[in-house]
């Protein structure tokens, strides 16, 4: 039977140990969380349960699969192509998971996560370049971008009372310290020297702490929702990850302040020099954007024009698609 509310019944499998909707949500807890609130019937399997996905399928009855990560999403789609799942099946393509994945061998993921794609009878993703691969797989997507958290709160951290030098800039990096693919060693060291103070905001990484400058301060985990009050007080924002996806970037999008992040995949989102500096020379480009104002302006300027949801209307997207799926039938 075709639905034409909201009041769906999800089943939900993730690589996720547990589902901790009390915390800030964002990403696919931010959807689970809000999908429950707007009267939805979500069940949530966690890693430890994966494999009991389809005994929990049976006995719920879902209009809609929805599946992340692998293997998490290779259960689904494998009973999908034996015929066993008679709704329709989702996967959340929300990472380049052979990449973040680096603790297995690449040739595995790569076929889990092929394997996901083409078996899963709709994709939605975070990311434009993910998007492209789905075309190419001919499956039908939907491009649903990362939100923001709609509850910011004051903070008491002053980034200026911290500065070694008056007229020094402040920039601020926010976010994991520890995979390699952050590659935040690349910022540290390129800060060394340039006038400016470079703000570290996340869990601290010890191995990162002796190759930083005086003028790196490593400010540790802060309330998840203080971040965008300790974003907004930075001259410039810097990210070093190859993605288009990843939550800070769109936490920096929505401050409005000069971005210089990593080039590559964030030519999906981003225009060099009029959203933002997109680079394969940190260093040389930071110290181009310290030194020119008018460069900042213009990249502020351009920055605010791009608009950010929050998770709450990110989540009413994903809804949005799972009802004209629905419509449409398995």
């Amino acid at each position: 039977m075709k639905k034409t509310k909201l009041d769906m019944k999800i089943l939900y499998v993730s690589n996720n140990e547990e589902y901790p909707y009390e915390r800030m949500p964002r990403g696919d807890l931010a959807y689970l969380h809000f999908f429950q609130e707007k009267g939805n019937e979500v069940l949530a399997l966690p890693k430890k349960d994966m494999l009991k996905f389809y005994s929990a399928y049976k006995k719920f009855k879902p209009d809609i699969v929805a599946s992340t990560w692998v293997p998490a999403g290779f259960i689904p789609a494998f009973l999908n192509k034996l015929g066993l799942i008679k709704c329709p099946v989702i996967h959340y393509w929300d990472d380049f998971y052979a990449d973040a994945m680096i603790t297995y061998p690449r040739f595995l993921i790569n076929f889990l996560e092929r394997f996901t794609i083409k078996n899963s009878d709709y994709i939605t993703t975070i990311s434009r370049y993910n998007e492209s691969r789905a075309k190419q797989f001919s499956k039908p997507v939907f491009y649903i971008p990362n939100g923001i958290t709609s509850n910011v709160k004051k903070t008491k951290l002053n980034l200026d009372s911290l500065k070694t030098s008056p007229k020094n800039l402040k920039v601020v990096y926010s976010g994991n310290q520890f995979h390699k693919l952050r590659r935040l060693d690349t910022i540290i060291l390129a800060v060394k020297d340039l006038d400016c103070d470079l703000f570290l905001i996340g869990k601290t990484d010890p191995k990162l702490v002796p190759i930083a400058p005086s003028n790196v301060h490593f400010m540790g985990e802060v309330d998840p929702h203080e971040v965008l009050s300790i974003l907004k007080q930075a001259d410039i924002l810097v990210n070093n990850m190859d993605a288009d996806c990843n939550f800070k970037l769109f936490d920096y999008i929505s401050v409005g302040k000069p971005i210089v992040t990593s080039d590559g995949m964030v030519r999906y989102l981003l225009k060099d020099k009029e959203d933002a500096i997109l680079t394969n020379d940190f260093r040389k480009d930071l110290k181009m954007l310290i030194e020119d104002k008018n460069l900042r302006e213009k990249l502020e300027r351009n920055i605010k024009k791009i608009k950010v949801k929050t998770w709450e209307q990110v989540a009413e997207e994903h809804l949005k698609v799972y009802s004209s799926i629905l419509l449409k039938g398995k």
